[in-house]
Order: structure tokens, then C-alpha cells, then sequence
């Protein structure tokens, strides 16, 4: 029995992708790491499920934790060569770091009817 698991730290490349599949919706992430050797890596992550939810507002940048199953798929473009792609199917995903939070996040977060500004005192 062949089983394979990667745990990878990295950044999406671009905003998250919403599709439909065989098995229902889920969440496309590209997402970069760096190797040891310090060339970066990029791995398509298939988000399925309860964590699509989660994830599918992600903007390119986000640093996130992905860990999954890998999968090897191999292809062959038009008047190409073989090529060999790796996948990741996503178990656990985690972001981390963000942006600060502005005015629309804390109503969103709080369910405040409004955020209030406060207006500078006078002397």
C-alpha cells in the first residue's frame, strides 16, 4: 500500500479559484515554497469540503500551512513532451499572518449593525 503525505509552508501565487468537479465543488489554491536549496516549488491544492468554505476568499500572497496527500499526475500538452505535475489534496489548511484587520472585518467579526469612528476631540 502506497500512502504519501506532505506538510508544506509557502504563500498562494494568486487569488483562490472556486470549480466544480466529479465530487462537487472545491477551492484551487496555488501555492509556492521554498526547498532547502532555496528554489521555489509550486503545487496546485485541491480545498474540498467544509475547508473550501474557508479558504475560497484567499487573495494571492496569503502565507498558509497545507497539509494533505500528494498525488502524481503525468500529462502530455500538445507537440510536448511528457511532463510530470504534482498535486495536493488538502486535509488540513491553515493561514496564517493576513492583513490587519480593518473597520468591515470587525463588523463582520462582531455582527456590530455599524462600526463607529471616533471623531478627534477639539482644544
Amino acid at each position: 500500500m502506497d500512502y504519501q503525505r506532505i506538510v508544506i509552508l509557502g504563500n498562494t501565487t494568486k487569488d483562490a479559484e472556486v470549480k466544480s468537479g466529479e465530487k462537487g465543488e472545491y477551492v484551487l489554491l496555488f501555492v509556492a515554497s521554498k526547498s532547502r536549496s532555496g528554489n521555489s516549488m509550486f503545487f496546485p491544492v485541491f480545498v474540498a469540503g467544509r475547508m473550501a468554505e474557508f479558504v475560497k476568499d484567499t487573495k494571492k500572497g496569503t502565507p498558509i500551512l497545507i497539509d494533505g496527500t500528494l498525488e502524481s499526475t503525468e500529462y502530455e500538452p500538445e507537440g510536448g513532451e511528457k511532463r510530470k505535475e504534482f498535486r495536493i489534496y488538502a486535509d488540513v489548511v491553515r493561514r496564517l499572518g493576513g492583513r490587519p484587520a480593518g473597520p468591515e472585518d470587525v463588523k463582520e467579526v462582531m455582527g456590530a449593525e455599524e462600526v463607529e469612528e471616533e471623531e478627534p476631540e477639539e482644544e
